[in-house]
């Protein structure tokens, strides 16, 4: 369902994986979305749904990275033992993403407490990694084009001469070709 009418050409709700990837949508937050509905139950995609998942796949994200980054002890093997009881009974998907993003405040209790061991022994980094890997929810890494970066770097350091050089004509150009 879209906004609580049943998806449809003929409606006109019609959404494409191709409209959602236009409209600047990452793909692990519709997986996201997706796995937090029971495969028996109608989904209701709507904007506050979508927000919901994208705010979670961008937390999952970022404890990613602190994951590596500080390493922790916190429940391991009881993500795994969970998500596959979850996933074995009947393909309990929301039941799944709740005890990952149980582990996650679990894990990120440990780290602020400052009880995890600096780089930790992997574990809980290899059971979060296994866990999102089925998933794949965690967003997808923005790849930048090398000659957009150069072009931007050009630009700026072209503006930041024409600001130095006073003239505030070609910087107030180059903001807004920005």
């Amino acid at each position: 369902n879209v906004r609580g009418t049943k998806m449809s050409k003929r409606f006109g709700n019609f959404l494409t994986a191709r409209d959602l990837r236009e409209q600047g949508v990452d793909a692990a937050a519709v997986r996201l979305l997706f796995w937090q509905s029971h495969y028996r139950q109608p989904i209701d995609f709507n904007d506050e749904a979508l927000a919901g998942a994208t705010e979670g796949g961008r937390r999952l994200g970022e404890f990613h990275e602190r994951l590596k980054r500080e390493g922790s002890h916190a429940g391991a093997g009881n993500l795994v033992t969970e998500f596959t009881a979850a996933l074995d009974d009947d393909l309990d998907a929301p039941r799944a993403v709740a005890a990952l993003f149980e582990f996650v405040r679990a894990a990120n209790r440990e780290l602020d407490r400052g009880t995890g061991a600096k780089g930790g022994d992997g574990a809980a980094l290899a059971a979060f990694e296994r866990v999102t890997g089925v998933l794949d929810v965690l967003p997808t890494p923005k790849a930048v084009d090398p000659a957009l970066a150069r072009w931007v770097a050009e630009r700026l350091a072209a503006r930041e001469q024409a600001r130095k050089s006073k003239d505030f004509k070609a910087a107030d150009a180059i903001r807004r070709e920005l």
